[in-house]
């Protein structure tokens, strides 16, 4: 059986249950990672589909992108395919392969159930509202964990900030910006 949510919409064009599948979500989040994590992911999350006897309908992926941004090719098509009733269940690895933020797992969660489509992870199970506040919550603390770690690494490579420039790339903006030494610009230069 496949768990759908009470209320909202019929997500299958028709309503006819056959004529929609599971989709598939997998990412990984930065460059240290192999490609191969994705298949793995893609691999179980296969598993957990042939053991219900669901349909696979569309596989979808984000290589190398964190899941602390909506701003993700794979995801941005899987809603698209949500909305219009292309689905009737999201499936994936864990709750964190789609978002470490707490108020984005809510969103997407809310949003899948107006559309009245179930969201099953192999290692929760269908997703109620309990494992959205306290999987939602432990990934928040997960994600400001490793944000922590990452600055705690920055300081480590010039602890005392003496060559007045990042030792990282900055986390959002055009390339161009990110290759750009900020540290050259004067406060009243910024100021203007």
């Amino acid at each position: 059986m496949i768990p759908h949510r009470s209320g909202g919409r019929s997500s299958c064009q028709g309503g006819h249950e056959d004529s929609c599948g599971q989709g598939v979500y997998a990412r990984y989040s930065s460059d240290n990672q192999r490609d191969a994590s994705i298949d793995d992911q893609v691999r179980i999350c296969r598993a957990e589909i042939e053991r219900h006897g669901w349909h696979l309908a569309q596989i979808y992926t984000n290589p190398a992108i964190s899941g602390a941004s909506t701003f993700r090719p794979g995801y941005q098509k899987l809603l698209q395919d949500a909305s219009t009733g292309g689905l009737d269940l999201v499936v994936a690895e864990g709750l964190d392969r789609l978002f470490r933020d707490l108020a984005e797992v809510a969103t997407l969660y809310k949003q899948l159930s107006y559309w009245g489509i179930g969201l099953v992870t192999v290692a929760e199970g269908p997703i109620t509202d309990l494992h959205v506040g306290l999987k939602g919550t432990m990934n928040a603390l997960a994600l400001k964990e490793i944000a922590h770690k990452t600055h705690r690494g920055d300081q480590l490579l010039d602890p005392l900030g003496q060559t007045g420039r990042r030792s990282t790339t900055l986390a959002y903006g055009p390339a161009s910006a990110r290759n750009r030494n900020f540290s050259c610009l004067s406060v009243s230069a910024v100021e203007r």
